[in-house]
């Protein structure tokens, strides 16, 4: 300090402050690098959660997308029973009825039930037409006991043995191609016992599938008609009584008949017994 001291203090004091402002800058100078590796490392913070979730969902959508869409299926069947008028004419429209709506007879049972004329039809329509068969038939009746309508959804079976025999098949084409590979006997017999066990598999769910298309393209209607006797003429009535008791009358005489079939070794020993007493009685006739 003593070597300045030829120096004015106004002088000092201004090397002074340029000095610390020469120091400040520098320090300034030092700063702003660490501020802009700062602000690199903010702007390379990772995504917000919410993207892989949105990737999720989207992938998610597209396997949804790529899986194949199975229509509904549903089983459709229905009860009727109802009296009719006029029994031949009925069943006369019934038939008319079947040919109209694209349905066909399966069986027909008539029987006479106490003082009833009755028949049993089971009716297999396509399931589109079931509705308006079901309504035609209804208005035959002069009476209706039931009418009832069954539905049961076998869209979830349908679904699994498709995909199960979709996967059958595919482990069919594996064990072809192992075929092709075999070498020796003994693996091509092997490779032969599983191909046909895995497609005797696959014949068994197809069958299964084409059974549940087949009840789902067509229902089956279980239709009961009757006709009570007492509505009928009283001529006609008394004709059926008339030979109603004819009937029994015979059925009864032959019943008869048999009756005494099963008692035959009595009636020989009744007959001996009968024949000595008259004999008896011929010899020692009574004393008077």
């Amino acid at each position: 300090m003593k070597t300045l001291s030829f120096l004015p203090s106004k002088v000092i004091g201004s090397l002074l402050n340029v000095f610390l402002l020469a120091v400040l800058l520098s320090c300034n100078r030092q700063q702003e690098p660490d501020q802009s590796a700062g602000s690199q490392e903010v702007m390379f913070t990772p995504p917000p959660a919410a993207a892989p979730a949105m990737e999720e969902a989207q992938s998610q959508a597209d396997v949804s997308q790529a899986e194949p869409q199975f229509e509904q299926k549903n089983i459709r069947n229905a009860n009727l029973r109802f009296q009719v008028a006029d029994y031949k004419k009925s069943e006369n429209a019934i038939q008319n009825l079947l040919k109209s709506h694209g349905a066909f007879l399966v069986s027909s049972n008539e029987a006479r039930v106490d003082n009833s004329l009755e028949n049993n039809f089971i009716i297999r329509v396509p399931s589109k037409n079931l509705d308006a068969l079901l309504e035609k038939l209804t208005e035959l009746s002069i009476y209706l006991d039931y009418k009832n309508i069954s539905s049961e959804d076998v869209t979830t079976e349908f679904v699994d043995i498709s995909a199960r025999i979709k996967a059958k098949k595919a482990v069919e084409e594996r064990y072809l191609d192992l075929l092709k590979q075999a070498k020796t006997v003994k693996d091509i017999v092997e490779v032969e016992n599983q191909l046909r066990q895995i497609r005797e598999e696959i014949e068994a769910t197809q069958a299964r599938i084409n059974y549940i298309n087949r009840q789902v393209a067509y229902s089956t209607i279980n239709l009961q008609i009757y006709e009570n006797s007492a509505r009928q003429s009283g001529d006609h009535n008394f004709m059926i009584r008339i030979l109603n008791a004819l009937r029994n009358g015979w059925d009864l005489l032959l019943s008869f008949v048999v009756g005494l079939l099963y008692i035959w070794p009595f009636l020989i020993i009744l007959a001996l017994v009968i024949f000595i007493l008259k004999k008896f009685i011929r010899k020692h006739p009574p004393v008077k």
